[in-house]
């Protein structure tokens, strides 16, 4: 069995448009962030939000399942206007899917490894601030453009993506206070293709300065226009014989919490460290990833 027929949402936890808070930047300056993740699991939330092993249902047939996905990504901030503030993000992937395969009534057993790496999406968005007396509003625009990846699900690898653009309109609200501030935004995400339903998204962070380090605290949510189907639960007769899941088409929910520090090590330059915790989902990985970053403005 084809781990893309089973594992082609793992990347969208990773993949989702993390973008600025509500504030602008001022116009000619510009924020460049380098990070990279690191996330390995054996475990999954299934479609009715419980957290199993993965492959759970198929547990006898493929044991000792794990995916590991190293993510390196760069983001990008420019002010073109004191409302106006363009966006980019964009992530080098590379993901390993090992599992133990039985066959011939536990006679067979064969370790299986496959691997994908390369860029995933490019995302894209233009931030515009709206008149505000004593809170600050933006409405932010955005779209996923696939790369030139593979997109065929008989390769038996991780995708990098869903090889579908997507936009996403959202609205964002804030308030700085001393020494922190607040920010929250809600939106939709219009998905292309006809295999994947749209998606509410919302979002919160809260941060403060203490000297020179920066703490924050994130949460975001994801949820699904329909309710997320059962991966393992629809299935098709292979040519060889036996049960294989007939389609898989990315929808998921998913809740997650990232705390953050960042440490100024120049007037101009902070190393971060986060920690991205899945706390809840449907058809997501659960696990914890780790990230470091370098952060440079002007």
């Amino acid at each position: 069995m084809s781990n893309r027929l089973l594992l082609p949402y793992l990347f969208l936890i990773f993949s989702s448009q993390v973008f600025a808070g509500v504030w602008n930047r001022q116009p000619g300056s510009i924020y460049l962030k380098l990070s990279t993740s690191y996330i390995s699991t054996s475990n999954e939330f299934n479609h009715l939000g419980q957290e199993r092993s993965l492959f759970f249902p198929l547990k006898d047939t493929y044991p000792d399942a794990s995916f590991t996905d190293r993510y390196t990504s760069i983001y990008f901030e420019y002010g073109l206007h004191p409302k106006l503030t363009v966006v980019s993000q964009l992530a080098f992937k590379s993901m390993t899917a090992i599992r133990k395969e039985i066959s011939g009534g536990g006679l067979i057993q064969n370790n299986v490894e496959s691997q994908s790496f390369g860029f995933s999406d490019l995302d894209l968005a233009i931030k515009y601030g709206l008149h505000s007396s004593r809170l600050t509003f933006a409405v932010e625009s955005a779209i996923k453009l696939p790369l030139n990846y593979e997109n065929d699900p008989t390769i038996d690898a991780p995708p990098l993506g869903t090889g579908e653009v997507d936009f996403t309109e959202k609205l964002l609200i804030g308030k700085g206070f001393h020494p922190g501030y607040f920010s929250a935004g809600i939106g939709y995400r219009f998905r292309g293709g006809n295999r994947f339903n749209d998606q509410i998204i919302w979002d919160a962070e809260s941060g403060f300065t203490l000297g020179k380090s920066f703490l924050k605290i994130f949460v975001e949510g994801t949820q699904s226009t329909k309710t997320p189907p059962d991966i393992y639960g629809s299935r098709r007769v292979s040519t060889v014989g036996g049960a294989l899941p007939s389609s898989l088409t990315g929808d998921q929910d998913i809740f997650k919490i990232a705390p953050s520090l960042t440490y100024k090590i120049s007037p101009d330059m902070g190393i971060s460290f986060e920690v991205i915790h899945i706390l809840a989902g449907k058809n997501t990985i659960s696990g914890t990833s780790f990230a470091v970053g370098l952060a440079m403005e002007r």
